[in-house]
């Protein structure tokens, strides 16, 4: 039942984020009242909770580590209008990877106690927190099944915070806080207990959106001392190269070249990614996939090597990707 509850869960926290969209509109401007933030990684719902679309409000803080072997999910999220406890939800979702081994553990429940910052990442859900400290994050979780610590250093220039057009009053907004980093995790479950030492990552997503299975691709990958992070939906989008002081976007186009079923989800396991003048030309290959939920049924979340050609650079990169959509088999 709970590996159940975390697949369904996963499936819910997985609404398209549109990544790298920017697109003018002034429908946008007449439904959203925008406000010019300065990248923090603070929560956002304070700023737009007299909206009248606020019952379709998101926001979560979205952590992974991984070495390999091992790896960390670790999601902060809130869902509709914090102001009426009734109708929002509010929780921690918390996954350990180890070779084909998954520990997962949710914790939501009506009523539940939490805290949000506003000038930074400061979240509290039933006493399991993320918090901002001078260029990192400190990350606790603790159930019955699963307890995490987790130390992460940024070592990458945050970009993103600009609200993305989907439709009428729909909006998403995405800003990468840590494109990679540095971090040491410990994980105590009731079946082992192990330090593990890894590449970090986190993004901070938010707005107003009917959750939805549209088509959409996203990634992150580390080299060495760079990040390359991707997203397209709809056609559009760009990708993003990162390193210690340097940020710019590109124009690409994704080819789909080979895809497999796995556990009944039909997910990609060679992507191509190119640009039309020809400086960027990458593939995306499946290196494994673990499993959120029952191990013959539950959702692949696919850990993927990057390689290719990235203007003058040699691309060699390793990282977590995702394509949502609604092919599925029974």
């Amino acid at each position: 039942m709970k590996k159940a509850i975390s697949l369904l869960i996963f499936l819910f926290l997985s609404i398209p984020t549109f990544n790298g969209i920017h697109i003018e509109n002034s429908v946008f401007e007449k439904h959203v009242s925008l406000q010019n933030f300065d990248g923090r990684d603070g929560a956002h719902f304070k700023y737009y909770e007299n909206d009248s679309h606020i019952r379709n409000w998101y926001e979560w803080w979205y952590f992974n580590v991984k070495d390999g072997n091992k790896a960390l999910l670790l999601y902060f999220f809130t869902f509709g209008n914090l102001n009426n406890k009734i109708s929002s939800i509010v929780g921690v979702f918390a996954a350990f990877f180890d070779g084909d081994e998954s520990i997962e553990s949710i914790t939501i429940y009506p009523l539940i106690n939490y805290s949000l910052d506003y000038e930074k990442c400061n979240v509290t859900i039933a006493g399991n927190f993320a918090r901002e400290h001078e260029n990192g994050y400190t990350l606790y979780y603790n159930s019955p099944n699963l307890e995490i610590h987790a130390e992460i250093h940024n070592h990458a220039m945050p970009f993103g915070g600009k609200p993305t057009m989907l439709d009428e009053w729909q909006w998403m907004a995405w800003y990468v806080a840590v494109p990679y980093g540095n971090a040491s995790v410990e994980v105590v479950s009731r079946q082992k207990q192990c330090k593990f030492y890894g590449i970090a990552y986190h993004d901070h997503n938010w707005g107003m959106a009917k959750p939805a299975q549209l088509k959409w691709d996203w990634g992150e990958f580390y080299g060495e001392e760079y990040a390359i992070i991707y997203g397209m939906a709809l056609g559009k989008g760009g990708i993003y190269f990162v390193n210690e002081s340097f940020v710019k976007e590109y124009n690409i186009s994704i080819s789909y070249e080979k895809w497999r079923f796995i556990n009944g989800f039909l997910k990609p396991v060679l992507i191509h990614i190119y640009s039309n003048d020809g400086k960027i030309d990458l593939y995306v290959e499946m290196k494994k996939y673990y499993v959120i939920g029952a191990k013959n049924i539950g959702k692949p979340y696919l850990l993927g090597h990057m390689h290719g050609k990235f203007y003058h650079r040699n691309i060699t990169a390793i990282g977590f990707y995702e394509h949502h959509g609604l092919q599925f088999k029974i």
